[in-house]
């Protein structure tokens, strides 16, 4: 009896450690269950929100530019980005810097790349048209050359370089980069104002972002590329062996871009001014990038901001000929022609404020292929990637003086004709 007692313990003992297992595996496979569920449930939500945001996205660019060039147009920002590389003019060898990225440094591919020559201030390398399109072509990376071991190259879009060669900086200006962030405008316009030797005022570059991140990475480039003496607090080189000696003052700062010319001392301070504004962006959006949506209200707000900046902008502008190109690389006409509307219909704003052409200063045969596509709108250009290689990217060309009245004189020069055909597709419902 003793024996038949003790086995009845050991198979009770048994049957409760499994049924224990078993409720142990079934809570652990439930609670995993549950855990799976709500991880997924929020991927479901940000899936569907990326979804939403790419319907009211397509709808509303029906409505802009029709449904036939909105495909064609959306098939293009799709594509990767096409870039060129803007050729540091401060190198050391500025003449032959070029050459010899396509010769002895061998970092340009010359069976690849050609150089684009603007003026020696200028330069650009652009892919070569005779590449085949279904070779791969990666741009090289910038990499330290000659005495000052300054940045050989900067890599930017096709279309970027165009505003800040439309601001026409002259060296001996006072130029406010209002939205400098992350700097390839920067360089550009900086490459074209500092020179070794200025007669008269001293070249002034003002690089300005508000946010510190940005800000940063701005100061950055600017030490990768700029020589120290022109840079406003740098940590100072001997420069006695370089074989230039650069005149001016670059200066990074970090003020609210629409809080400029508050104070009666910074009005006019400026004889060129770019304002490169925050946009919806939406080719980051098609391409999925983290965290980006779209939605008609967003892109309100970010046309709200944008005419703030830009009256910010007009205040500080010189009203003796000074210049201010405004660009984006938004494809919406609400950010874009509809702003600058706006100024101009503001008879505070516009007083002596002068629409120019957008392409005025870039007549020039060695930008024939930079410039194939672009299009003009009632106050500038755009340029879209279904028509160009390169963009998006729409810039208008303002200038004020002090005895002149608002108003778009190269435009009142053309015929209705004329600015018919050049308005786009007006026959797909293009609003300008």
């Amino acid at each position: 009896s003793c024996m038949i007692a003790h086995r009845l313990r050991c198979r009770t003992s048994v049957r409760g450690y499994l049924l224990l297992l078993i409720f142990v595996l079934s809570s652990a496979s439930g609670g995993h269950c549950s855990k799976m569920k709500a991880q997924t449930k929020p991927q479901k939500s940000v899936a569907a929100k990326q979804q939403n945001s790419m319907s009211e996205l397509d709808r509303y660019f029906v409505n802009v530019y029709g449904s036939k060039r909105w495909s064609e147009l959306r098939e293009a920002l799709e594509k990767p980005t096409e870039h060129v590389a803007w050729i540091n003019p401060f190198c050391d060898f500025q003449e032959q810097t070029a050459s010899r990225l396509l010769g002895e440094e061998k970092i340009f591919d010359a069976s690849v790349w050609k150089l684009v020559r603007y003026s020696d201030k200028f330069s650009f390398m652009v892919q070569r048209d005779d590449v085949p399109s279904d070779i791969k072509v990666n741009m090289p990376p910038p990499a330290p050359i000659g005495l000052r071991q300054l940045h050989s190259h900067y890599v930017l879009d096709g279309a970027s370089p165009l505003p800040a060669i439309s601001l026409r900086a002259a060296p001996g200006s006072r130029v406010l980069d209002i939205c400098a962030a992350p700097g390839g405008k920067s360089l550009v316009i900086a490459g074209g104002l500092f020179d070794v030797e200025t007669s008269g005022a001293k070249s002034m570059l003002t690089s300005n972002d508000r946010s510190q991140p940005r800000r940063d990475r701005l100061l950055q480039v600017m030490r990768e590329y700029i020589p120290a003496e022109l840079l406003k607090n740098a940590a100072s080189k001997d420069s006695g062996s370089y074989q230039r000696k650069f005149q001016g003052i670059l200066s990074v700062t970090g003020v609210d871009a629409t809080l400029w010319g508050r104070s009666p001392a910074t009005c006019g301070c400026f004889d060129r001014i770019l304002v490169d504004a925050p946009c919806s962006s939406e080719r980051h959006i098609v391409h999925g990038s983290s965290g980006s949506s779209w939605t008609h209200s967003r892109l309100k707000r970010d046309a709200k901001l944008q005419g703030q900046i830009l009256q910010s902008a007009i205040r500080v502008l010189n009203p003796n000929g000074g210049r201010l190109v405004y660009s984006t690389c938004s494809i919406a006409p609400e950010e874009n022609d509809e702003v600058i509307s706006k100024i101009i219909n503001n008879s505070r704003l516009a007083k002596g404020l002068k629409i120019l052409d957008p392409l005025v200063e870039l007549q020039h045969e060695a930008l024939g292929g930079l410039l194939q596509g672009v299009e003009r709108t009632k106050y500038g250009a755009i340029m879209l990637p279904d028509k160009s290689k390169y963009g998006p990217l729409y810039w208008c060309v303002m200038e004020k003086t002090i005895s002149g009245a608002a108003g778009t004189a190269w435009l009142e020069s053309e015929s209705d004709s004329d600015s018919e055909n050049q308005s786009g597709e007006s026959s797909e419902g293009q609003e300008e």
